[in-house]
């Protein structure tokens, strides 16, 4: 629910507990699902801190508002970014959830090499994180919007793409 990598909120009934287990065990097989669940080594607690707000955060947004959120958001990005490097937008709206690929401009590359260093570039000059791959004879970034964002991303979005090319 919107939280860190690494989290995952599991509710499960406790007719279940004696037949649940984690993927990797390294002690704590068969002493009850907490002991075999809770001590997995070194880990970020951040996300598991962050889950609970994510949780109220969707209920206080309901499900069709947050759709709606990163629906339109998403589709303003890939309009801006279309826009601005004179790319085509060939998806329909109705066929997009919260995410949407953009072809670029062939002044990016071609290459898989090519996606590689403009990904690190946007994340590690930048701060921003997207996939790039090649696609159709250029590259494709697929832009993702999420309630966390705003239209303030997507500006910062074209600002670095401008910079890059």
């Amino acid at each position: 629910g919107f939280a860190p990598r690494s989290c995952g909120i599991l509710w499960a009934d406790p007719k279940h507990h004696q037949t649940l287990h984690p993927t990797v065990i390294s002690w704590g097989l068969d002493n009850g699902i907490t002991a075999e669940f809770d001590l997995l080594g070194t880990r970020d607690p951040a996300p598991f801190l962050t889950a609970p707000f994510a949780l109220d955060l969707i209920e206080e947004w309901g499900g069709a508002r947050l759709r709606g959120h990163n629906h339109d958001l998403v589709m303003e990005a890939a309009t801006m970014v279309a826009e601005a490097f004179g790319r085509p937008m060939n998806t329909p709206g109705e066929m997009i959830g919260p995410m949407v690929n953009v072809g670029l401009p062939l002044t990016f590359g071609t290459t898989k090499d090519e996606a590689n260093a403009l990904q690190y570039r946007l994340l590690n000059t930048h701060g921003i994180e997207l996939p790039l791959f090649p696609d159709d004879g250029g590259l494709r970034m697929r832009i993702s919007a999420q309630i966390y964002n705003d239209r303030s991303d997507i500006e910062r979005l074209v600002t670095a793409l401008r910079a890059e090319s």
